[in-house]
Order: structure tokens, then sequence, then C-alpha cells
């Protein structure tokens, strides 16, 4: 019989949980055991909020995370660890460097257990262009990090600027990948038409290839895809790489001008490790017309703050099947109603893909929202969160949900683990450009060997900040 035990351990910074299972042979059973909420890094004068997570592949209990954070006196990104599986953290709000931050800070961790963050920068402190991709690496010591590495990926300019936005950064964890250990940092390179680039390093982080420097601009791997830039426009880029060393990278095809609704999310990929993508396959649609909630305001009183469609992936690393998730208003292609949950699959590296199906199981008019994607490394169950008002529909209240599925994406089950309801409020803070109804554009959930961590931030009533 299959016995699935489900340990939550839940932590607020954000909020972390903790999801163990156990398996066995035969029928499903579920049991499901819940913690209180810890909380990451406490503070009473600073929002935390678009956070990011990643678990050690060689030992469950190390987890690292991120978060932009606008402490007064130096607003940045925070950096946070624990090595008792999110019951003890260390960390800042604020890390050496660090000068307005404005998109999202990604983590990632090696088998050697190093550290990797990065994340976009604005030289200009209140200037909306974000011009830079940087990067930090933090080498383990002992039971401690210390970061030794502090580097530009990409350098946008500043006379005339490249806008360089919406970075992801993943490593390859597969010992026996001929690409073991090898970083890739995606982002939105703003070229007049716009395109998804991406660089690879082989050691660490210390140099980014290709190009001699941050001043080169990496392979666009997004020009070609059809239909194309006439009336769309690439950005949310995520990747993700399969047990046999390929990279596989998403994105968002947005509308070219505002709202921009996101239509449909393509696709690409490396079998050489970032060094040529799209050789075998072109870029590609891994699904079309659907309907994305890319708004400032989806919802005046139930969700009034901004919102979007970007995707997620992640991959099965014993099968190599992959999953993309993201919200679409309504029923994939009909394309009309409350916002859901959907994931697709694909068992043939993007060749072709499944039929959408729904992961949240409410019924009526809820509003679901930010979802992420974990596939464990391990039993390959698939674990996604996202926010979720259903006990609270029509208020701005919410709650944070886990869907768990154990037979590959077909069913799922979902359940709040969260100890408290809390609203999404605009974060108002004085850096563009975070002052427009801004939340945080994602949160985050990895899974190791049958636990996962959700990550999220939370605005509840004992405090006037988003943690």
């Amino acid at each position: 019989m299959i016995n699935f035990q489900f340990y939550l351990k839940k932590v607020l910074i954000t909020l972390i949980f903790v999801f163990t299972m156990f398996l066995n042979s035969g029928i499903s059973q579920t049991v499901r055991y819940d913690s209180t909420d810890i909380r990451v890094h406490p503070t009473n004068n600073s929002h935390q909020f678009e956070m990011s997570v990643a678990v050690s592949p060689v030992n469950r209990n190390v987890v690292c995370a991120s978060a932009i954070t606008d402490k007064p006196e130096s607003p940045g990104i925070g950096f946070y660890f624990s090595t008792d599986g999110g019951l003890h953290w260390r960390g800042s709000d604020s890390m050496p460097n660090t000068v307005l931050y404005l998109a999202k800070p990604g983590v990632a961790i090696d088998r050697q257990e190093n550290f990797y963050v990065n994340a976009n920068l604005d030289p200009d402190a209140l200037n909306d262009h974000k011009e830079y991709i940087v990067f930090y690496r933090f080498t383990k010591q002992g039971e401690t990090w210390v970061m030794d590495l502090y580097d530009t990926i990409r350098n946008g300019g500043s006379v005339n600027p490249i806008d360089v936005d919406r970075n992801y950064l993943t490593v390859d964890n597969t010992p026996s990948s001929s690409y073991a250990g090898r970083l890739y940092c995606g982002w939105k390179e703003e070229t007049p038409d716009s395109n998804i680039s991406v660089k690879y390093s082989t050691n660490r982080g210390t140099t980014w290839l290709p190009g001699t420097g941050p001043t080169s601009d990496g392979i666009d791997i997004s020009t070609g895809i059809t239909p194309g830039y006439a009336s769309r426009r690439p950005q949310g880029v995520n990747l993700q790489v399969g047990p046999n060393g390929y990279v596989y990278a998403c994105w968002a095809m947005r509308k070219k001008s505002s709202p921009y609704t996101e239509y449909g999310i393509g696709f690409n990929l490396s079998t050489n490790g970032g060094t040529n993508w799209g050789t075998t396959y072109a870029p590609k649609y891994a699904i079309d017309n659907i309907q994305g909630i890319r708004n400032d305001e989806y919802d005046a009183i139930a969700l009034p703050v901004a919102t979007n469609s970007f995707p997620i992936m992640g991959v099965n690393m014993q099968t190599g099947k992959i999953y993309i998730v993201w919200v679409n208003e309504g029923v994939p292609g009909v394309n009309n109603g409350d916002p859901d949950i959907y994931i697709i699959s694909s068992s043939n590296s993007g060749q072709s893909w499944s039929s959408p199906i729904r992961v949240n199981n409410d019924v009526g008019d809820a509003i679901q929202f930010n979802p992420w994607l974990s596939v464990d490394p391990i039993n390959g169950h698939i674990l996604i969160s996202f926010y979720d008002n259903r006990a609270h529909v029509g208020q701005n209240l919410y709650d944070y949900y886990v869907a768990h599925s154990s037979d590959g994406g077909e069913t799922f089950e979902d359940f709040p683990v969260n100890n408290t309801s809390f609203r999404t409020k605009e974060i108002s803070i004085s850096i563009p450009p975070f002052n427009d109804k801004h939340y945080g554009e994602h949160s985050g959930i990895a899974a190791m060997d049958g636990r996962c961590y959700p990550i999220w931030n939370a605005h509840l009533p004992d405090t006037n900040y988003s943690q």
C-alpha cells in the first residue's frame, strides 16, 4: 500500500512549509501533519516580497531563500538560510553591494552546497532602467556560508541603456550529466523587439559565456517563434535542467502594448549545455491561445495589486517529463472566467504537449494567482503552491495553498497550509516600479526527498508590512 504522510512546518517572511512523504506499497491513503508558522527574518520596519527558495540536492535540511526588501537604511535584497529544515534561520535583509534591486532575486544550490543569488540592479537609484543582472556566490564554510564573489552577468550600459529584466537562475545538479555543476541565467533583453537571453558558467559563476564580459548580451533563444513579434513580446523566463543535462526554457508571449496580457507560452531547449539553442527544435509554443491575468489591478476589491501569468517549469528527474504551470482566465482556449492554475506536460523534450489540466479543486469564482512549481527529484511528486481566496470569495483575504500530485500531474489534491488568512496589499515604497500596486510577481516552492518548502509573503493584521 502507498501511505502518504504530510508533515508541514510553516515559516513566515514569508511562510515556508515542510512537506514530508513516505512511500510503501498498495492503495493510497493521506495523512497530514501541520506545524505552527515560523517567520524567516522578522522585522518591523520593512517589506519582504518577491521571494525565491532552493533546497540542497544532497541534504533536504539545508535551504536558502532570498527576497526584495525595502529596509530604510539599505533597500535591496535579503538572503536567508537554514540548516535544520526551516526551523531556524540566519541571514540579513540586506546583502553587501545592494542598491535598489528592481526585479526578482533568484536562488540556486549546487551539490557542494554553494549558494547562488542573482537579481536586477538599477545603478541610477531612482531611474527605472534595470540595466544590470548581478550575481552573488556564497561558499560553504563549515555550518555557515561566506560571500566570496559579487559580479555582473549582464551590463545593459548607462548611455541609452538596455532594459534587462525578469531574470532566472538554475544549476545542473545531475551527477551523470556531461554539464554537471553548470550554472544558467536567463532574462528578458529589451532590444527594439525584445528577446529572451541566456548565459552559462562552467566555473561556479566566476565567468559567464558566451561573450567576453558583461557587456555581451548572451544567446537569443526566443527570436523566430511563430506567431512572433508583430503583436507580441517575450517576458518572464524560467529555466530547468533535465536528467540528461538538457536545458529547458519557457516564457510568456504577452501583448506588445498595455495591458501586456499573456497569450501564449514559448519554449526552447539546449542539448549541449547552453552552447546552442533551437538547433534541433526551433523556439516554439508550448501552448497558444491562453489568457493570462497580467494587469495592474485584476479586481479592485478582491485582488487590488499587480499580477501576471509568467509560466513556471519543473522536470521529473527519473522520466525527463517536463511540466509548465501558469494562471489562466477560465479554461484555456475559452479564456473566460475566474483565474485558475493550469498545468501542461511533455514527455518528448518539448516536441509536443498535453492538454491543460486544472490544478486547483475549488468550485465557484475564487481567485488563484502567483503559482510556483517544484518536482521532487527523488520521488517525482509534483508540488504547486499558490495564493487562493476560495474561503473568502469577493474579499481581499487569502490563504496559501499547496497542490500535490503523485501520478504525474493527472490528478491533484490541494489544501491550505497557512495558520492565518492574510491580505494582498499594495506595497507602497518609493522605488520605481514598486510604487504602482506592487505586491511581488511570484512566490516559491522547493522540494527534495519527500520534503517541500513553499515560501510567500503575507500582509498580516499585526503589521503594516508585507513579510
